[in-house]
């Protein structure tokens, strides 16, 4: 990396470019996105820039947000079934302002998708239903992985383990929530959005 003479841009494109070639995910230049996909499953690592960038200040970040075709198109709130986001211990954004920032950054993002996004395409690609019972076994909170998703793939019973759980943890509050809810409440954005506590109530879980 030459930051001499290289923009925001390119640096980006470039940071990018080198995590397509290490991770085997298409680089979408048009969306700043790598994307890879599985049967139904699409995943996309999107990229986000600082509004600060420039006068020789780039920052990035980034969200893994694994989608459902049956949803819809890739990467909406409808469509979305798990995701992760990647921002460093000591703030929002990673610094890749010059070589060494760079490819320390570099590393440390080639390592993080190998743990996520390479690793549950893997998945998977060698076996959807238990790719789907990782996710609910190992992954559910970190990836906040959609209950409706689940219920599809594995049957109810398998997921009745994390409906408990949320259910048994739910506030006084959220369960006076959950009875104005059953009566046509509908403001709070748990009762407009897709989610996982307004899937158990739709289903009379709680």
């Amino acid at each position: 990396m030459d930051e001499a003479i290289m923009s925001v841009d390119e640096t980006i494109s470039l940071f990018i470019t080198r995590l397509s070639e290490r991770t085997g995910f298409k680089y979408l230049k048009s969306r700043r996105a790598l994307k890879n996909t599985v049967g139904p499953i699409v995943l996309e690592i999107l990229f986000f820039s600082s509004k600060w960038n420039g006068e020789g200040s780039v920052e990035i970040n980034a969200d893994l947000r694994i989608s459902y075709k049956k949803y819809g198109a890739a990467s909406t709130a409808q469509s979305t079934v798990a995701g992760v986001s990647f921002r460093p211990d000591n703030g929002y954004w990673y610094d890749i302002s010059d070589s060494d920032k760079f490819e320390n950054v570099l590393k440390q993002f080639e390592k993080d998708l190998k743990d996520t996004a390479v690793d549950i395409f893997i998945r998977f690609e060698t076996d959807y239903e238990s790719a789907c019972q990782y996710l609910l076994d190992e992954k559910f909170y970190e990836y906040k992985v959609e209950l409706d998703f689940l219920e599809e793939v594995l049957g109810d019973e398998k997921i009745k383990y994390r409906v408990n759980e949320i259910v048994e943890a739910l506030t006084d509050s959220e369960r006076q929530q959950i009875e104005e809810y059953k009566k046509g409440a509908k403001n709070k954005m748990w009762m407009l959005n897709r989610c996982n506590l307004r899937f158990i109530v739709e289903k009379g879980y709680a």
